[in-house]
Protein backbone atom coordinates (compact mmCIF):
# COMPACT_ATOMS: atom_id res chain seq x y z
CA UNK A 1 0.00 0.00 0.00
CA UNK A 2 1.42 3.19 -0.39
CA UNK A 3 2.00 5.93 1.67
CA UNK A 4 -0.74 8.11 1.06
CA UNK A 5 -2.85 5.05 1.39
CA UNK A 6 -1.72 4.27 4.71
CA UNK A 7 -2.15 7.70 6.05
CA UNK A 8 -6.02 7.45 4.61
CA UNK A 9 -6.28 4.38 6.16
CA UNK A 10 -5.22 5.79 9.65
CA UNK A 11 -6.97 9.10 9.71
CA UNK A 12 -10.07 6.43 8.63
CA UNK A 13 -8.90 4.04 11.77
CA UNK A 14 -8.13 7.14 14.28
CA UNK A 15 -10.08 6.80 17.42
CA UNK A 16 -10.33 9.58 19.95
CA UNK A 17 -10.38 6.93 23.36
CA UNK A 18 -8.74 3.39 22.61
CA UNK A 19 -10.69 0.86 23.13
CA UNK A 20 -8.10 -0.58 25.13
CA UNK A 21 -8.93 2.30 27.34
CA UNK A 22 -12.73 1.21 28.05
CA UNK A 23 -13.14 -0.69 30.83
CA UNK A 24 -16.03 -2.69 30.00
CA UNK A 25 -16.18 -5.89 32.27
CA UNK A 26 -18.08 -8.03 29.97
CA UNK A 27 -18.85 -6.72 26.72
CA UNK A 28 -20.54 -9.23 24.87
CA UNK A 29 -22.74 -9.60 27.99
CA UNK A 30 -23.71 -6.46 28.44
CA UNK A 31 -24.19 -5.42 24.89
CA UNK A 32 -26.62 -8.32 24.71
CA UNK A 33 -28.41 -6.98 27.80
CA UNK A 34 -28.02 -3.50 26.39
CA UNK A 35 -29.91 -4.28 23.62
CA UNK A 36 -32.76 -6.00 25.30
CA UNK A 37 -32.94 -3.05 27.24
CA UNK A 38 -33.47 -1.08 24.36
CA UNK A 39 -36.28 -2.88 22.57
CA UNK A 40 -37.90 -3.18 26.08
CA UNK A 41 -37.27 0.52 26.13
CA UNK A 42 -39.35 1.10 22.69
CA UNK A 43 -42.47 -0.74 24.53
CA UNK A 44 -41.81 1.37 27.98
CA UNK A 45 -42.33 4.55 26.00
CA UNK A 46 -45.19 3.35 23.95
CA UNK A 47 -47.45 2.47 26.67
CA UNK A 48 -45.78 5.70 28.59
CA UNK A 49 -47.68 7.83 25.74
CA UNK A 50 -50.66 5.52 26.38
CA UNK A 51 -50.85 5.97 29.88
CA UNK A 52 -50.35 9.95 29.31
CA UNK A 53 -52.95 9.57 27.19
CA UNK A 54 -55.43 8.10 29.58
CA UNK A 55 -54.61 8.93 32.61
CA UNK A 56 -52.56 12.62 32.60
CA UNK A 57 -50.73 13.95 35.42
CA UNK A 58 -50.02 17.26 34.08
CA UNK A 59 -47.07 18.97 36.38
CA UNK A 60 -48.06 22.13 37.40
CA UNK A 61 -50.72 22.44 34.82
CA UNK A 62 -48.52 22.30 31.74
CA UNK A 63 -50.00 20.93 28.35
CA UNK A 64 -46.88 19.19 27.25
CA UNK A 65 -46.11 15.94 27.36
CA UNK A 66 -42.58 16.14 28.47
CA UNK A 67 -44.11 17.98 31.65
CA UNK A 68 -46.11 15.29 32.55
CA UNK A 69 -45.70 13.01 35.55
CA UNK A 70 -45.83 9.70 33.90
CA UNK A 71 -42.83 10.75 31.36
CA UNK A 72 -40.77 12.73 33.82
CA UNK A 73 -40.77 10.45 36.96
CA UNK A 74 -41.60 7.48 35.42
CA UNK A 75 -40.49 7.09 31.88
CA UNK A 76 -36.98 8.99 32.74
CA UNK A 77 -36.37 9.31 36.01
CA UNK A 78 -36.65 5.09 36.55
CA UNK A 79 -36.83 3.40 33.25
CA UNK A 80 -33.84 5.83 31.56
CA UNK A 81 -32.34 6.73 34.89
CA UNK A 82 -31.96 4.42 37.66
CA UNK A 83 -32.90 0.81 36.22
CA UNK A 84 -29.22 1.57 34.31
CA UNK A 85 -27.21 2.73 37.09
CA UNK A 86 -28.73 -0.05 39.39
CA UNK A 87 -27.76 -2.43 36.89
CA UNK A 88 -24.31 -0.85 36.08
CA UNK A 89 -23.89 -0.62 39.81
CA UNK A 90 -24.30 -4.37 40.68
CA UNK A 91 -22.29 -5.70 37.66
CA UNK A 92 -19.23 -3.88 39.53
CA UNK A 93 -19.20 -0.27 38.03
CA UNK A 94 -18.31 1.92 40.93
CA UNK A 95 -20.17 5.61 41.49
CA UNK A 96 -16.56 7.34 40.01
CA UNK A 97 -17.37 5.40 36.54
CA UNK A 98 -21.01 6.60 36.41
CA UNK A 99 -19.79 10.33 37.12
CA UNK A 100 -17.41 10.36 34.65
CA UNK A 101 -20.19 9.27 32.31
CA UNK A 102 -22.11 12.43 33.80
CA UNK A 103 -19.42 15.00 33.46
CA UNK A 104 -18.06 13.52 30.05
CA UNK A 105 -21.53 13.53 28.42
CA UNK A 106 -24.20 14.41 30.51
CA UNK A 107 -22.89 18.09 30.91
CA UNK A 108 -21.62 18.56 27.66
CA UNK A 109 -25.18 17.43 26.15
CA UNK A 110 -27.06 19.47 28.56
CA UNK A 111 -24.86 22.67 27.05
CA UNK A 112 -25.19 21.64 23.36
CA UNK A 113 -29.50 21.15 24.54
CA UNK A 114 -29.31 24.98 25.91
CA UNK A 115 -27.13 26.51 23.22
CA UNK A 116 -29.50 24.65 20.40
CA UNK A 117 -32.67 25.88 22.21
CA UNK A 118 -31.01 29.35 22.59
CA UNK A 119 -30.48 29.19 18.39
CA UNK A 120 -33.76 27.70 18.03
CA UNK A 121 -35.86 30.73 20.10
CA UNK A 122 -34.07 33.39 18.45
CA UNK A 123 -33.86 32.53 15.45
CA UNK A 124 -36.29 29.48 14.47
CA UNK A 125 -34.32 28.94 11.57
CA UNK A 126 -32.54 24.93 10.89
CA UNK A 127 -28.99 26.73 9.51
CA UNK A 128 -27.67 28.06 12.58
CA UNK A 129 -28.61 24.73 14.92
CA UNK A 130 -26.47 23.06 11.33
CA UNK A 131 -23.86 25.52 12.23
CA UNK A 132 -23.60 24.67 15.98
CA UNK A 133 -23.99 21.39 15.52
CA UNK A 134 -20.87 21.28 13.09
CA UNK A 135 -18.83 23.61 16.08
CA UNK A 136 -19.91 20.88 18.57
CA UNK A 137 -18.51 18.06 17.10
CA UNK A 138 -15.65 19.28 15.18
CA UNK A 139 -14.19 21.25 18.50
CA UNK A 140 -13.29 18.20 20.59
CA UNK A 141 -11.97 16.04 17.63
CA UNK A 142 -9.66 18.64 16.50
CA UNK A 143 -8.15 19.23 20.34
CA UNK A 144 -8.30 15.26 20.74
CA UNK A 145 -6.70 15.09 17.22
CA UNK A 146 -3.59 17.46 18.06
CA UNK A 147 -3.36 15.95 21.49
CA UNK A 148 -4.04 18.53 23.62
CA UNK A 149 -5.26 17.62 26.78
CA UNK A 150 -7.54 19.80 29.02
Amino acid sequence: MSMSGKKILNKINWQRVLVDDVKIIEPKKEALTAGIYAVFFVFVSIATGLIIKKFPLPILGAASLTDDFWYVFVFKFIFLLSIPVYWYYKKGYRLSDLMSVITGTGIPVFLVGLIFAIFWDRYRSILPLIVAHWGVDIIPSIISYLGVSY
